[in-house]
């Protein structure tokens, strides 16, 4: 059954096949529908931006068909064989009589003055060819490019693969535009809808802002958010924003922001930002921590904490040891001052009988090398 429907800001009409119209009152207040092209076509008519990409090739088609055709023909009667006979100018004003019939299986006798030959059709095919080839070439320009579609040669050259990408990204900005103008548009009346028709906080889930913690305040994350009418307050005007970028365009965004940094014209907030980093927070937080863990005391930290968690380090420092090297020192770069009692107490559990310091009867056994035991270096 065909529905129709006709919405306007104070009544919904709708007709069901043939069996009438209804109406109603439009509760919403507005037209809850977004509107938005797809890839339409390159034609500046607004009341046809609605047709698709082909729509251009609505008059370039019966020209194809047409000069295919013609094609096929010249290719029909240049493949068959057509005998003709000629008559010398000179023997045929002296009246040499007309061109004779060629009856099949039997020998002729041309006469004198009289030649046979081929008919030969006209050149055509390749003016024709050159012709369909640049309404061919129209039909692309108008259309989606073959690169768009993901046709493209696997041994193509990097930059010639990029500039051809770039290229064929170029066709797509006006979806992209269309994208964002109908998502702002959905959210738009969403908004609306909450604060004239419902008029009551809804929960709904998604990305907003999230507490993060003491030191971060409110950053952007996904989670569990309530909105309500209170704080739209008639507020209804909202952008959207679509990344469409390539891995080249990732990688030349990222190295001009670090240039920009790195000469002190840009803040890393602002670069990380212009680079594409989703969380700026977090990731601040990531580089704090690996910043954090290349000090000198961090690493003697771990050090320390492995020392004292595995056997075979501990006798592994202890023979480093006997031959006067510290591996904390070693490790750390010998600019760290920490407190080595644990590491002293590891060394001699594994000298006095190589187990682990936590074991019992770990820093009582049998004497290591020369009898005696040793103490740690400060």
């Amino acid at each position: 059954m065909q529905v129709e429907e006709v919405w306007t800001e104070e009544f919904i009409f709708y007709r069901l096949g043939n069996m009438g119209t209804v109406k109603f009152r439009n509760d919403f207040g507005f037209i809850p529908y977004a509107w938005a092209n797809g890839e339409t076509s390159s034609h500046n008519d607004p009341a046809l931006e609605g047709l698709s990409v082909i729509f251009p090739m609505l008059g370039l088609e019966p020209w194809v068909q047409m000069l295919m055709g013609v094609l096929a023909s010249w290719s029909i009667i240049g493949g068959t064989p057509i005998l003709k006979i000629t008559t010398d100018a000179s023997v045929q004003n002296a009246g040499g009589g007309a061109v004779s019939d060629i009856p099949l299986g039997k020998q002729v006798d041309l006469g004198p003055g009289k030649d046979m030959s081929f008919v030969v059709p006209p050149p055509v095919g390749r003016e024709v060819l050159e012709f369909i080839n640049l309404l061919i070439d129209f039909i692309d320009r108008a259309g989606i490019t073959p690169l768009a579609s993901g046709n493209i040669g696997t041994r193509t050259p990097g930059m010639t693969f990029a500039a051809a990408l770039e290229a064929a990204a170029g066709k797509l900005l006006p979806l992209q535009a269309n994208l964002e103008s109908v998502f702002s548009e959905v959210v738009r009346m969403s908004w609306m809808t909450i604060d004239k028709v419902i008029k009551q906080p809804i929960h709904v889930t998604g990305s907003g802002l999230v507490e993060g913690g003491a030191l971060r305040g409110k950053r952007k994350g996904r989670g569990r958010f309530i909105i309500d009418p209170k704080d739209i307050n008639g507020y209804y005007d909202v952008a959207a924003t679509l990344k469409m970028e390539t891995l080249q365009d990732e990688i030349t965004k990222g190295t001009h922001a670090a240039f920009m940094n790195a000469h002190n014209l840009w803040g890393r907030r602002r670069a990380m930002k212009f680079s594409g980093v989703d969380d700026i927070e977090e990731e601040e937080e990531d580089i704090a921590v690996d910043e954090l863990m290349q000090t000198p005391l961090m690493k003697a930290q771990v050090v320390q904490r492995a020392m004292s968690e595995s056997p075979e380090m501990q006798k592994m420092a202890a023979e480093l040891e006997e031959q006067g090297v510290d591996i904390t020192e070693l490790l750390t770069g010998g600019s760290a001052e920490i407190d080595t009692s644990n590491l002293a107490q590891a060394r001699q559990g594994t000298k006095g009988g190589g187990r682990n310091p936590g074991d019992p009867g770990g820093a009582g056994g049998s004497p290591g090398r020369g009898g005696q035991q040793r103490s740690a270096r400060p």
